[in-house]
């Protein structure tokens, strides 16, 4: 009964049609992103990725969650040399910011949980606190191994689609 159950978004799906999921990256207003109101009113689930260290991350997660979205960490690159304790205590402060947050999710580009301990590690944390883990359908694709590893729910972005019309992951 860990966060992925309990903050799902709702659907029905009565014909058993196949299904798509459809992940939104929340950079904020100030980024050129857009306003946390209009990507609330989506008229069907979704999920929104959202930095936890960003300014208001637990209101505009809030605004998602009442709306009934489901919320994601955004999560960049912790600094090069980092430990095993500092990527826990990262994560804690990821799931204080955002604790209704269903999954993490790594940015584009990003080796959070692309491999290695690191990647065992998050994975690790995740499936303790009933979590699920979002990676990219690129390379060896280790985050996800080390999800399955642990029985980790996950999900892999198959295209990232964005300003750029060459879709090299960058958003």
């Amino acid at each position: 009964s860990g966060p992925l159950k309990r903050y799902a978004a709702s659907f029905t799906n009565p014909k058993n049609k196949p299904l798509l999921g459809i992940l939104i990256f929340d950079e904020g207003v100030s980024q050129g992103g857009m306003d946390s109101a209009a990507l609330a009113s989506i008229p069907f689930p979704v999920t929104i990725a959202i930095d936890p260290e960003r300014e208001g991350a637990s209101s505009v997660a809030a605004t998602y969650h009442a709306a009934g979205a489901e919320v994601a960490m955004l999560v960049g690159d912790l600094p090069d040399g980092s430990t095993a304790s500092d990527v826990e205590v990262a994560y804690q402060s990821f799931t204080a910011a955002l604790p209704n947050s269903v999954a993490l999710v790594g940015r584009p580009g990003s080796g959070m949980v692309r491999g290695g301990l690191a990647a065992e590690h998050v994975a690790a944390l995740l499936a303790a606190d009933g979590r699920g883990l979002i990676t990219y359908d690129a390379g060896l694709n280790d985050g996800r191994r080390a999800a399955q590893k642990v029985g980790l729910p996950n999900a892999v972005i198959e295209k990232v689609l964005g300003p750029s019309e060459d879709n090299d992951g960058t958003v």
